[in-house]
């Protein structure tokens, strides 16, 4: 595999996981919109069933988590930066040590 393809992956999965409360978001609005139920709050959670079990609560949660973007966001960037730091440092040794040996 190409190294910068496999930067490239990390780079993408670095976003990803910094994304995952806004995907919690989405995940809780299709899945209310599929069970029919209104989105509930903490404070007033109406019932919600799905196989038996009610998950007015863990919709509740899920609804709230994009206020975990203000840690995640900046936590992802930093993350990125440090890597990109990194594969360019290691490949320019890399390309540096190789150039003397020959």
């Amino acid at each position: 595999m190409n190294r910068w393809f496999r930067h490239l992956l990390v780079c993408l999965a670095i976003v990803l996981l910094a994304l995952v409360p806004l995907f919690l978001l989405f995940a809780a609005l299709a899945l209310s919109n599929l069970l029919n139920c209104e989105i509930p709050t903490p404070a007033s959670a109406k019932p919600c069933p799905l196989w038996g079990n009610d998950i007015s609560n863990t919709l509740a949660v899920m609804f709230l988590s994009p206020w975990y973007l203000f840690y995640t966001l900046p936590l992802g960037g930093l993350g990125l930066i440090v890597y990109i730091l990194l594969a360019v440092m290691t490949d320019l040794l890399k390309t540096r040590n190789s150039s003397r040996r020959r």
